[in-house]
């Protein structure tokens, strides 16, 4: 009888401690796909967008520009370039806001409805350059460069030609747009 008491005592010590050590355990810390997880910290967190924009002063006294930058299917912001160089910077992710599937960036040039004076010996020189960037950050923090454009739109024109060129209307100068993988 007194083995068999000694028996319970020791079965409840070890279911004790059993329960202790199972509850002791955070939830899930060795369960796939818990933030242990190694692929689980490559994954996108947030990403930042960075757009930038210069333009010659040359087309800048001639055209207005707009540019319309946004995310997924929404039409996006639209704001008028008023200075030769433009810039952008968002950051969407984190806990605040969801990671678009697709960003956006486009600059139209219009010709000005009142011109400055044409010199017909002078040549213009309608340049603009831009730099779109896209960087992923990452569970553990490190930053990737997910996708890049960068060009240039350079274009001299004699003064006695700049008539029939303003005549062409509007034209797009930058037109970037990039799927975003989040994983």
């Amino acid at each position: 009888m007194k083995h068999l008491s000694n028996f319970k005592s020791w079965a409840m010590t070890v279911a004790a401690l059993c329960l202790a050590l199972f509850t002791s355990c955070e939830k899930g810390g060795d369960e796939p796909g818990d933030s242990d997880d190694p692929t689980k910290q490559y994954e996108l967190k947030a990403v930042i967008v960075n757009y930038s924009v210069d333009i010659s002063q040359d087309f800048m006294d001639f055209f207005d520009f707009t540019v319309i930058h946004g995310l997924d299917e929404t039409e996006g912001v639209r704001e008028n370039i008023t200075a030769n160089s433009w810039s952008f910077t968002a950051r969407y992710g984190d806990e605040m806001t969801v990671i678009p599937e697709r960003v956006f960036c486009k600059v139209i040039a219009t010709p000005k409805s009142v011109l400055p004076t044409i010199d017909p010996d002078k040549t213009y020189n309608f340049t603009s350059d831009h730099v779109m960037s896209v960087n992923g950050v990452r569970n553990n923090d490190q930053t990737s460069l997910l996708t890049t454009s960068g060009n240039g739109y350079k274009f001299p024109i004699r003064g006695n030609k700049l008539e029939e060129y303003l005549a062409k209307g509007e034209r797009t100068i930058v037109d970037f747009s990039s799927t975003i993988k989040s994983e």
